[in-house]
């Protein structure tokens, strides 16, 4: 104890350092532990990374962990992490597409275009769009990602290039030429569309209204002749 002043003294416990708060202590050490029942000590574990291994997937190594005396050592873990890639980035809704980024003019996303990107191995692939490219658009080549893991075939996922419009800060002339045309084709189109459609309901219409009068017709024409064959026969007598 210690005191602490006038009339007040303070006790204070700690473990013993020998036997590690256990009350008891080996009558022959052992060299290693000292007594302790367990020393420190490195071991090495070995696991196969397959290809197209998830980010965040676990390998789990059962009672490797810490290990004390008269206990059940926990488990070791072991979660792999993808390291960021400048270019590629893995779709987290399916881990074996691969997602690339480019950025096209708007004139490119009205007119079309041609576009050249690299896989991940180094291998060039040029494709050509020739329709418009929305806001959001996407262009799949596919079998050009990563394999799908631990799939027996090792088939491969998709490259998917997300194409970004990036709109000019001002349109030139020839510019605005080119976007009135291309406005001018695209109503002129679809106004042929809907003249067609109307074409063809007029049609569907007539269809209907001639096979209602050839029935008539054909009606008139029996009665007709059934008079003309009676006014004949009076006139004989």
């Amino acid at each position: 104890g210690s005191s602490l002043g006038s009339g007040f003294s303070q006790t204070a416990k700690d473990q013993c350092k020998a036997c590690d708060g256990l009350g008891k202590l080996a009558q022959k050490p052992c060299e290693e532990c000292q007594g302790k029942k367990v020393y420190m000590a490195k071991t090495e574990k070995s696991f196969y990374l397959a290809p197209g291994t998830p980010d965040g997937y676990q390998f789990t190594f059962e009672k490797e962990a810490e290990q004390v005396p008269d206990a059940v050592a926990g488990d070791v873990v072991i979660q792999i992490e993808t390291e960021e890639h400048k270019n590629f980035t893995r779709d987290p809704g399916n881990q074996a597409d691969l997602v690339i980024k480019r950025n096209i003019t708007l004139m490119e996303a009205l007119l079309g275009f041609d576009m050249e990107v690299y896989t991940l191995d180094g291998r060039a692939i040029n494709f050509t769009k020739t329709d418009i490219t929305h806001p959001g658009g996407k262009y799949v080549i596919e079998g050009e990602g990563l394999p799908v893991f631990l799939h027996p075939e090792g088939i491969k996922g998709n490259l998917v290039v997300e194409l970004n419009i990036v709109f000019p800060e001002k349109v030139h002339n020839k510019q605005r030429q080119k976007l009135r045309k291309k406005k001018e084709e695209e109503e002129m189109r679809r106004r042929a569309e809907e003249e067609e459609e109307e074409d063809e309901d007029d049609e569907d219409e007539d269809d209907k209204d001639g096979g209602d009068d050839g029935g008539d017709e054909d009606g008139e024409d029996d009665l007709g002749g059934q008079d003309d064959a009676g006014d004949g026969g009076d006139d004989e007598e």
